[in-house]
């Protein structure tokens, strides 16, 4: 198994040895809307496709910053007898052909490229200018954006991924909750939204800015989809 750590000034290639060794894991049981795993059958959404320009998607999962209310490190949290960030990482919409990981080097069970957030602790709009500017490098169709602090954002990206195949006028979608509130870290974009989202924050890559000032870029051709609480859920403290 071959992962990379990329920085802005070089790129680490990691190969697997039998020390480190990653193996394919069994896929999580799904979480309840309260957090708790449960073994039952279970209907998988799956985004599925007619349309070939919508078959490659990179994911940009964001991975970074300070958990101040979950130390030391939440995403390798146990979730279903893996960590945070595995369980997320296997959730992916089958379409996804890469992965781009705003956050840390670390050992994870599929192929993904590391990135890091520009300026370093600029924030979760960085976060995601980072990663947006990191996926604009692939060969993509559509990039789909992700926290990687909640346990169903890989449903939740399939659902948005679905409404941006199924509305060929739309530019993104973002994910909203019960209130109509968006939520800027869950949003799927064709490569051109994406792009003028990278313009948009400009040399100083949001850093310190609210992530949802980034939607403005995106206005008109953005519409939003509204997501389930258990979607929108994401870990923040052990309670």
């Amino acid at each position: 198994a071959v992962f990379m750590a990329t920085t802005p000034k070089t790129s680490i290639r990691l190969r697997a040895s039998r020390s480190t060794s990653i193996r394919p894991r069994r896929r999580p049981p799904v979480l309840t809307a309260l957090g708790r795993p449960t073994h039952r059958a279970t209907t998988v959404l799956t985004l599925t496709s007619n349309h070939p320009w919508l078959r490659r998607v990179t994911a940009v999962v964001l991975a970074g910053g300070a958990s101040r209310r979950f130390r030391p490190d939440k995403l390798a949290e146990q979730v279903g007898g893996e960590s945070l960030l595995d369980h997320v990482l296997a959730s992916l919409p089958e379409q996804v052909t890469t992965v781009i990981v705003v956050g840390a080097v670390r050992e994870v069970p599929r192929p993904v490229i590391f990135t890091s957030e520009e300026p370093a602790g600029g924030g979760p709009a960085a976060a995601l200018v980072s990663g947006l500017r990191r996926a604009l490098d692939e060969s993509s169709d559509a990039i789909v954006a992700l926290p990687g602090d909640a346990p169903l954002a890989g449903q939740a990206a399939s659902i948005l991924l679905s409404r941006l195949e199924g509305e060929p006028s739309i530019e993104a979608v973002v994910g909203v909750d019960a209130s109509g509130r968006e939520q800027p870290l869950q949003l799927a974009l064709r490569p051109a939204a994406a792009r003028n989202v990278v313009e948009t924050a400009g040399p100083s890559g949001a850093a310190g800015l609210s992530a949802r000032r980034l939607l403005d870029a995106l206005r008109p051709g953005l519409v939003s989809q509204r997501l389930e609480p258990a979607e929108l859920w994401d870990i923040d403290t052990r309670d």
